[in-house]
This record gives C-alpha cells, structure tokens and sequence, in this order.
C-alpha cells in the first residue's frame, strides 16, 4: 500500500477517534473483528460521513434507511462485503453502475466499488470482512471522494 493510502487510513481512523471524543478503544475493537459487525459498521460510516460533509449536513436516517433493506436486524450481526459497500454507497456519493441502479443490492454495490478499486483483492459480495478491512475500504473511499484515487 502506498504511502498516500496509508496517510488517508491514518487520517481517516484519526478522525473516527477525535470527531466522537472517545478514546481509542473502539479502533482497538473495529482492528480487532475478525468478522465486522453491523453495529460497528454503522457508527464508522456515520462517523465518517458526518466529518465528510461536516457536522448535521447529512442525513444519517435517511442513510440507513437507503440500506436498511439489505442489512440485518441486530447489531451483533457480522456484515457481508456486499452488505458494507451497499451501506457506503447509502451514505456517499460513489459510481453507480446500471445494475445497481435497477436493484441496487449489495451485489451491485461491491461490484461498483471493485470497478473503481475502492475495494481492492478478492470482492466476494457474500464474503465476511475483518474491521481492519473496512477501515481500509472506508479510507479508499475518502480518498476516491477527495479525488485522490
């Protein structure tokens, strides 16, 4: 990963940690998961969509709502990789491809995010990924909103 990835990562699990004024401990959980959770999912996307387009500029339940067809109903649930890239595109502003438009499941979703190297190695939409992953997805995805990717 180059240096420029690193950074955002860096900057990006900076900003999850100053912007909700809690200490590192939910980084520390989110590395940890082996399988990411729905409940930790949702606070990271959350988190960073409010330091994206800045403080009550967005519309968190009408986020969740755009996903919540495809997500599970408890929080302790582990989350899919196709159910994380539908959550990101629920939140930001990312490509769409046509399939995702007519559907817009989470198949769709990690195929866009894969066409434009959000996610990067295997896709899988139905595999389950660790915290540290997300985080790393989460980052490409700021980097690709700045331009940068």
């Amino acid at each position: 990963m180059g240096k420029r990835a690193s950074l955002i990562i860096l900057l990006t699990a900076s900003v999850v940690g100053v912007s909700t004024a809690q200490s590192n401990d939910f980084l520390d959980r989110l590395l940890a998961e082996e399988h990411l959770r729905f409940g930790s999912a949702v606070y990271l996307v959350t988190t960073a969509s409010s330091a994206y387009y800045g403080p009550g500029q967005y519309d968190i339940a009408g986020g969740l709502r755009r996903a919540r067809p495809s997500m599970p109903s408890s929080t302790d649930t582990p989350l899919t990789l196709g159910q994380y890239a539908h959550l990101l595109q629920s939140f930001f502003d990312l490509p769409e491809g046509i399939w995702y438009r007519v559907v817009s499941s989470p198949r769709f979703a990690a195929r866009d995010l894969a066409h434009v190297q959000i996610i990067q190695g295997r896709a899988y939409p139905r595999m389950h990924l660790s915290g540290a992953r997300a985080l790393r997805i989460l980052g490409r995805t700021m980097a690709y909103l700045e331009g940068e990717l």
